[in-house]
Formats: structure tokens, sequence, C-alpha cells
């Protein structure tokens, strides 16, 4: 066969077999056996059966022997351990405050019986402690030294500042953190630092919970009478133990060289006794200071208030102050308010049920006012919302229990609504009206409760601070 041959053989080879595939040609008929019957096409390879299946594995198989012994098996008699001990009624209070607190206004307060108040104005040197090493950081648990190493703004190292005022009226009321404290209190401060800038600083309302109510309490926003720090273990180790005739906590605003740097700045003030001395360029001289005198008082902004300092905060203390303590009453009658005549403050509660504390607030046009208002309503959620010709100025959430403070201006003489926005209260009678007069205003000035408070009807912003706002 020639090549040519064995060429067409194939090529006709494969067309036959694709002609086939496709049908073109028929397929030839199975065989027939001598009977006509059709021979059956022989038997394939058979299909392999399926592998018999395993059952899932019991749960005591998953999770295998128990790795410790002793374990309680079902029927077993339950275990009676060892009786707890007996709690101090101190830590019984703070247990109680932290874990018996019905959401959301906390705890009922537990009242101090009977109350009690400090004035104090600040005197002597005043000193600025700087960001540096703890001098009793040996005192803090291994594990806090090695995450801070030994630096805090409570050191033993310091500048002069060239002059500076503080003086505050505090109002201690109840012992206990809770979002319904009495407590009250108004203070200002106005300083040079070393560096020649101005601050000046006013607290706006009290700080009444802590984050940490049982390591760091806040005792309601103001206590009198009461060791802090050091020995105590309350806030850190590492400062001295000192006795504070009055602590307080509260949100505050900041001013530098005329221009506001923080608006809700943490402020903690101190009237202590005294831990450091004259002679020894006003470094710490004791651990244990509480029977020492009462003279020195600590202005405290903390760190997370971003100041534009070398450490975010402010500690400035005053250390030769004088004070006086007394009742509440006695405090307001022989004292002078703290921040004199100027701006007024306006004290608006809720209070139940879906009403507001006035009805008729009555404020000077074109000045600043300050507006203090809480939520005293321990039955709903409320707003304020104050509306002019045609629009609404403000609108401010009030939760239960929350404070707001803020200053406002109405431009315009005339009269202006304030109501409660949420649901139908507003229906319900939850409304009134400012009227703006070019006149000072009457309103609402008085004590935590429906009517204010005494810290509240001090808490006025002096007429030098307003005028920061036109440098």
């Amino acid at each position: 066969m020639t090549r040519m041959s064995r060429k067409r053989t194939v090529a006709g080879t494969a067309l036959f077999a694709l002609a086939l595939t496709a049908g073109c040609i028929p397929k030839p008929l199975p065989p027939l056996l001598p009977s006509g019957e059709v021979l059956p096409a022989p038997e394939g390879p058979k299909p392999t059966p399926p592998a018999p299946q395993t059952p899932p594995p019991t749960e005591a198989e998953r999770m295998g022997p128990v790795p410790y012994s002793g374990a309680l098996q079902p029927g077993d008699p339950v275990q009676v351990h060892p009786p707890q001990r007996p709690l101090t009624p101190e830590l019984q209070r703070e247990l109680d405050a932290l874990y018996e607190r019905p959401a959301p206004l906390g705890p009922p307060p537990i009242l101090r019986n009977p109350p009690s108040a400090v004035y104090a104005e600040g005197g002597g040197d005043i000193i600025r402690a700087v960001y540096g090493k703890m001098p009793f950081a040996d005192r803090l648990p291994r594990e806090r030294q090695i995450a801070t190493g030994g630096m805090h703004h409570y050191t033993s190292e310091n500048v002069r500042l060239p002059r500076g005022k503080i003086r505050f009226a505090s109002f201690d009321r109840n012992l206990n953190d809770t979002r319904l404290s009495l407590d009250s209190m108004a203070i200002e401060a106005s300083f040079t630092d070393e560096k020649g800038n101005d601050w000046y600083v006013i607290q706006t309302r009290v700080a009444i919970m802590s984050p940490t109510p049982v390591t760091e309490p806040w005792f309601g926003g103001v206590v009198i009478d009461t060791p802090f720090h050091g020995l105590t273990k309350l806030s850190t180790e590492a400062e001295p133990t000192v006795l504070c005739k009055m602590c307080s906590w509260g949100w505050a605003e900041v001013w530098m060289n005329g221009k506001k740097v923080a608006s809700s700045a943490l402020l903690h003030i101190m009237l202590t006794t005294d831990v450091r001395d004259k002679a020894a360029n006003y470094a710490y001289v004791c651990y244990d200071c509480r029977n020492r005198p009462i003279r020195q008082i600590h202005l405290d902004v903390y760190p997370q208030s971003n100041l534009p300092t070398d450490y975010g905060g402010l500690h400035v203390m005053w250390q030769n102050s004088t004070w006086k303590q007394g009742t509440p009453e006695e405090i307001m009658r022989t004292t002078p308010p703290v921040a004199g005549p100027g701006v007024p403050t306006v004290v608006l509660n809720a209070v139940p049920t879906l009403r507001w504390s006035d009805t008729e607030i009555k404020v000077p046009a074109g000045r600043p006012v300050r507006f203090v208002m809480t939520n005293l309503d321990p039955q709903s959620h409320h707003a304020f919302v104050v509306v002019g010709p045609g629009k609404s100025i403000q609108h401010v959430p009030l939760p239960q229990g929350e404070q707001w403070t803020n200053m406002m201006t109405f431009d315009q003489p005339g009269e202006y609504q304030f109501y409660c926005p949420v649901m139908n209260h507003r229906g319900k009678g939850m409304y009134g009206r400012i009227i703006v007069t070019e006149s000072l205003p009457g309103g609402t000035v008085g004590p935590p409760g429906e009517k204010g408070g005494e810290a509240a009807a001090m808490l006025t912003v002096p007429l030098s601070h307003s005028a920061h706002h036109n440098h």
C-alpha cells in the first residue's frame, strides 16, 4: 500500500467513526438467535456499593476525657463551701452602691446628716506641678509602675506662678455616687502661668457619677472631711495620704488667653492638709499627711481634656489658703457669692409629672445667660427646645438624671417659647415662655430641687469672663 493509500484509509476510517457517532449511519442490529430472539448485550462491570457511613461521635467522645478529677456527676451531693467572711459596713455600702443601682438613675442618695458646706479662698505662693516622676511611685503595684514608668503630673517638681486667685463654695448633702445627687458647688479660678499665659477656669456642673465608684468614688460630686489617696488606696497609692476638708469633681470650661480651650474638662478641686513645704521648694515632705495643717487648694484639670500644656492637663496649688466650714445656710449667709455680679444663671428642671419647674423666665437681650437644666423626673426622658420667631434656637436632650449647662444669647427682645418635644409632653402642659427684655432678668435661681440650688445661685459668670469672647 502506497503512502497515499494509507492516508486515505486513515481519513476514511475517521470520517466513518464521526458519521456513526452523529447518527448519520445506522448502527448494526444486534445478532439474532436461531429462535429469532435478540441476543442480550454483554454485561459491563458492576458498580461498587457505597461504603457504610460512620455515625457521628457522641458528645462524650467529642469532648474526650475530663481533664481533672473530682468533677460533679449527676446525682452527686451539692458541695458546701465555707461561709464568706463578714463585710465591713464601709465595703457593704460600696457594694450596695455598685450593684443595687436601678437603671438609669442609679441608687437613691445616701443623705449626709447633717449636711455640710465649705467656702475657701486661695492664698500664699502659687505653684504648678509639672509632668514627671512621682515621688511615691514605689507604692504602686508593679504592673502599674511598668505601665506608667512612674510618670505623673503629681510630682515634686514644680514651677512658681506670678499671680492667681481661686475661690469656691461647696455643699455636701449625700455620701454616694448617684444620678440623683443633691451635692452642688461653684468655683472660679484665674492665674498666669510661668510662660505668661492667662488662664480662667469655671465649673459648669458637678460630676455626680464616677466610672469606677468603688476604687475612685466621686461621692456624688462633693465630699467633706474624708481621707483620700495614699494609705486609703482611693484613686492612687502613689500620692500622699491627705484629709480632704473638701474634694469635688465636676465639668468645667477652660480659657487660655481669652480663647476657650475646653468646654467639658474634668475638674478636680481639693482643699487638703499640707503635703509640701516651702523650705523644700514645695516638694512633698510626707506620705501620711492627715495631721498637718489644712491650707492647700489644688486645682486639677485631668489630662484627658487635652489642654495646650506639656501633658494635656493643669495642676495648680495655692499654698496658704483660708476656709470656713458650716451648714449650707451659714455659708450662704456669711460668704460672698462665687463669681460675683455678672451674667445670670437660669436653673430650669424637669420635675414630676411632665412639667417644668418654672413656666416663665426673664432674661436680658443681647447678653449671654447660663442655663443649667436637670431632668429630675424619674419616670421619663425629656428634652428642651427653645423657638423664636420661626426658628429653633436650641434643642437639648435630657435623659433621666442628666444635667446640661451652656450659654445662650437672645439677640432680640420679645417672647420665646420653650417646651419638651418628647411624644405628647408639650400637649400635656410641659411648656413655658422666655421673656427677653432690655432689663436684668428675674427667672429662677435657687437650690437643686424644683427651684434650683445654693451653688446654682452663685454659679454666675463675671463680666470679665464674658469679655473674653471678644478678644
